[in-house]
């Protein structure tokens, strides 16, 4: 007999670790930008199922990988904590 082990433990539930981590994610001020727009994508998030059958690197999917969580390290990003004076785009 199988329990229902994935929504409860000894009768208690057990959170999905992925929405608790996405709600997180979507409320970063900088990082979160966006992300709501593309979750549960399949066509934008199909890419990462298998890297290597698209030709990927390793090193260019970790940075795809970055660009898409919005954790790639832009001027605005580096910036975080300090003036705003470093995260100005260049002209």
């Amino acid at each position: 007999m199988q329990d229902n082990a994935d929504t409860e433990h000894r009768g208690l539930p057990i959170p999905d670790w992925r929405k608790v981590e996405s709600r997180a994610w979507t409320a970063l001020e900088v990082q979160g930008v966006g992300v709501n727009l593309l979750q549960g994508d399949k066509v934008s998030n199909g890419w990462i199922a298998d890297p290597i059958a698209l030709g990927f690197r390793q090193r260019h999917f970790i940075v795809a990988l970055a660009l898409r969580m919005n954790t790639y390290p832009t001027r605005e990003f580096l910036a975080r904590g300090r003036g705003k004076e470093g995260a100005a785009c260049r002209q």
